[in-house]
């Protein structure tokens, strides 16, 4: 018998307009990801896999198969055969683990917190100290549709990644990973892929008794612009409440994370906001802001503020011979202004990045673009010049 692991995936073909139910078969273009250890006896030919998730272009949701059996048909083609159904206390929908982060308090008991969110937690031990005791996790993620996955982002990469891919009107399964290997005939990579990663709770009990719990949302407020977040930020003051910095930035976070324990309540909220311009000719420039507060106990206790921005240039005028020359007359604690005067050609890429009081980091390169050069030299030159607060403080110069 043969194990693979699934993982996750996101639908990336056009799904047909059959239903599953009335399909034996599973729609052409249909993309399914699964989680759990799918079984595959080679004898009979039938594969086992504990969830799927087949889902439309574009969309988080889809709909959850349980227990799917499939058969092994030949010409590495599966037909279904059987699923189970989800039950609801395996289900946390994210209007449930919303709801109950309110609520939540360090006098629960396991069986207290999975009655008030409505769904069996996932358990996990984190080992066990002589003197201490036990110390278990219990999470929840609000995923609609599919049992839950526990307090975790479910991410899907293609490094690991097994997946069934709708085929010419019949689907075939592949795996990336060791263990059952057939190919797809229509194989394309799933990328990475972000499902359902929050409302997410996690509480942690030390032999039975709730020690601290921790919360993550996803607010899905509109971006913030980035001039006002910018502006706003020297507002923010200690000692406000998290009503009031929503109030001074102008706009509601992104996101919040908390954690509460016996001796304190400490809540992260964090702010972005991104502005990208493309010109006619393909060049490419883009400024974001990320602002972070803490607060402990209901009041703000830190703040900072990252800023980055990027320029891309589609065409370079730079040669092997100008990129050496500045490349010899650049040495460290050369000025910015200075740098751009050595290297007589304009940058490839400029980018700048600065976390409040801290250094700012500035990084540019050069690059020539011969692309008729055989495969067997390496006739083009990079040059990337680095600098901090303004003056060069490394240089990396070289061939491929």
């Amino acid at each position: 018998m043969k194990i693979i692991r699934i993982c996750l995936v996101a639908a990336l073909l056009q799904l047909s307009n059959s239903s599953y139910a009335q399909d034996l078969w599973i729609p052409a273009g249909v993309s399914l990801g699964g989680s759990g250890t799918a079984q595959y006896n080679s004898t009979t030919g039938l594969l086992n896999i504990p969830f799927l998730l087949m889902r439309r272009p574009g969309q988080l949701s889809g709909e959850a198969v349980y227990g799917a059996v499939m058969q092994h048909t030949g010409n590495n083609e599966f037909k279904l055969l059987r699923t189970a159904a989800l039950r609801q206390d395996d289900e946390c929908t994210q209007a449930e683990v919303l709801a109950a982060i309110p609520q939540l308090s360090l006098s629960l008991s396991l069986e207290q917190a999975e009655a008030l969110i409505g769904c069996k937690a996932v358990l996990n031990d984190r080992g066990t100290d002589l003197t201490t005791g036990r110390l278990v996790a219990a999470g929840w993620t609000g995923a609609d549709g599919i049992a839950n996955p526990g307090a975790a982002h479910l991410v899907s990469r293609v490094g690991n990644a097994g997946y069934i891919t709708g085929g010419s009107g019949r689907p075939v399964i592949g795996s990336i990973g060791s263990g059952l290997s057939i190919t797809s005939l229509n194989y394309t990579p799933p990328g990475v892929v972000f499902i359902s990663a929050t409302p997410a709770v996690m509480l942690i009990f030390r032999e039975g008794t709730l020690e601290e719990y921790t919360y993550s949302v996803n607010d899905g407020y509109a971006a913030c612009q980035l001039e006002t977040l910018t502006a706003n930020h020297a507002l923010l003051t200690e000692g406000m409440s998290g009503d009031e910095v929503n109030l001074a930035l102008g706009c509601g976070p992104d996101s919040r994370q908390g954690t509460v324990t016996v001796s304190e309540q400490r809540e992260e909220r964090r702010w972005t906001a991104e502005r990208t311009t493309v010109t006619g000719q393909g060049d490419v420039s883009t400024s974001d802001v990320l602002v972070t507060a803490t607060l402990v106990d209901g009041v703000l206790d830190s703040t900072s503020i990252m800023r980055g921005s990027m320029q891309s240039f589609r065409s370079s005028d730079c040669s092997v011979d100008t990129l050496t020359d500045g490349a010899n007359r650049i040495r460290e604690g050369l000025a910015e202004s200075s740098l751009l005067d050595a290297v007589e050609c304009e940058p490839g890429f400029i980018s700048s990045s600065s976390v409040s009081e801290t250094a700012t980091k500035s990084y540019y390169q050069w690059r020539t673009e011969n692309r008729d050069a055989s495969p067997l030299e390496s006739v083009n030159r990079s040059l990337s010049v680095t600098l901090t607060d303004g003056v060069v403080s490394d240089i990396n110069f070289q061939r491929f």
